[in-house]
């Protein structure tokens, strides 16, 4: 071999060193949906002069599109529940999905391959979580009326959505900071297990829960007791329902100042819903003790201060 010809063979392999430089640029999957929306999701790449061979989609690990350039047809769809791929506008660095269903919740994973000689394939993935939004959201457990140093027990309800929302509770605008929710495991209103881990553990986490609740809320001005997620059949989905306790002592200021409570329901940065109640409080009627009994008549009151007057005369 000449020093020519050596020359050619090392300038060659020089170049399929700088050809092979494929490099993936961005991946942008949005991370939430709701329902019935679309969604544009970009995988930007740069094959610094290598030849592209395919860029596919996946979402949990299955195939749902794919850019083939020297295929005939270049792109190719791939039918799953929940997904529907706008063909016209997508291309080899977007996709374009129209009208999400929740089964479209999953991880989407961008993966470009070059040609040969390097056949050096990038991947990246990232989260997309399609959104139900609750279809009721209630406060319960409400008084007629409350009294000063009465204990208020709420619950915050929101139904039917996915995945379960997410519940704060305030009080005349203040947020109430969970006391000590403690449950790793999520259960049923009716006994239902399919979603326990350990349902005997939960169980007990629970008991001890209230326990504690009852024992600090002399001490302080409102307790988040727990947080409950159960599923629900609606249709052709189980969705959740998600439920929060609020447990305080009204308050003379609660008097004055009315008292008004808040449970805000939110989930991802695509859905929140605040449920709010106005809770009349009134002072507690004075008990006027009289010889170790307690006198609520205002007339009883009367005449045993005018026979104790007379007696005292005669």
């Amino acid at each position: 071999m000449n020093v020519k010809t050596g020359f050619k063979i090392i300038i060659l392999a020089l170049s399929c060193c700088c050809l092979n430089g494929l490099r993936l640029l961005e991946l942008d999957v949005p991370t939430h949906k709701v329902v019935g929306e679309s969604a544009k999701l970009t995988c930007r790449f740069e094959m610094e002069g290598a030849a592209l061979y395919s860029v596919k989609w996946y979402r949990n690990e299955q195939e749902f599109y794919r850019f083939v350039p020297n295929d005939r047809p270049k792109l190719q769809i791939f039918p799953q529940i929940g997904i529907k791929v706008e063909r016209s506008r997508s291309s080899r660095q977007h996709v374009y999905l129209d009208d999400l269903q929740i089964e479209a919740t999953g991880t989407y994973r961008c993966e470009v391959s070059a040609e040969a000689p390097s056949f050096r394939t990038k991947h990246a993935e990232q989260a997309m979580i399609v959104v139900q939004p609750p279809k009721h959201n209630e406060i319960k457990g409400m008084k007629e009326r409350y009294y000063v140093a009465d204990s208020a027990n709420l619950t915050c309800y929101s139904r039917g959505s996915s995945p379960p929302a997410s519940l704060i509770w305030k009080i005349n605008g203040i947020q109430v900071y969970d006391y000590d929710i403690g449950i790793a495991g999520e259960y049923g209103p009716h006994g239902d297990t399919s979603r326990r881990e350990e349902p005997t553990r939960v169980r007990q986490m629970i008991e001890k829960d209230y326990i504690n609740t009852i024992e600090v809320v002399e001490q302080q001005e409102a307790v988040v007791a727990h947080t409950r997620v159960w599923l629900e059949k609606d249709g052709e989905h189980n969705l959740d329902t998600s439920a929060s306790n609020l447990i305080f002592r009204v308050q003379d200021v609660h008097r004055h100042q009315g008292l008004k409570v808040e449970c805000i329901a939110s989930i991802g940065p695509v859905y929140w819903h605040t449920t709010q109640e106005l809770l009349p409080v009134s002072a507690r009627e004075r008990e006027i003790v009289i010889f170790g009994n307690s006198a609520h008549n205002t007339g009883e009151i009367v005449i045993i201060c005018l026979l104790s007057a007379l007696s005292f005369i005669v």
